[in-house]
């Protein structure tokens, strides 16, 4: 029990600070401007005219900066190594997607055979990860 709260107090401890907490969002921040500046540059796609793939690349691109920045200030270093932490964060990408499509089946999205190929699509590219 005691051993429990001491942890708890270094886990506390071990906050990140304001500064940290501002750059993280920054940094965040940034990722989503320049997939939107490479969307519209490289690709000439926009959210109004090829919804799908922007957000794909948006999310290729943003994914990739939260699993890297957020497994940087995991709560436990020393039982959670970096390498450890990044993996739980790409395990928990289609596990995520799973569950917001179901949900969203249970709350009355549209289920069609058009529908199951784009989610075969969307499977498809998570596969790859």
């Amino acid at each position: 029990m005691a051993d429990q709260s001491k942890k708890e107090k270094e886990n506390l401890s071990k906050s990140i600070s304001a500064p940290q907490a501002f750059l993280i969002h920054l940094i965040s921040g940034l990722g989503l401007a320049i997939s939107l500046w490479v969307a519209h540059n490289f690709y000439s796609i926009n959210l109004v005219s090829h919804p799908s793939t922007t957000l794909r690349l948006i999310w290729i691109v943003e994914s990739a900066i939260v699993i890297l920045i957020y497994s940087r200030f995991r709560i436990d270093p020393q039982q959670c190594s970096y390498l450890k932490a990044v993996v739980r964060g790409i395990l928990a990408l289609p596990v995520g997607a799973l569950v917001n499509a179901l949900g969203a089946i249970a709350l009355g999205a549209p289920i069609g055979i058009q529908y199951v190929c784009s989610l075969l699509t969307v499977l498809n590219i998570l596969r790859k990860f």
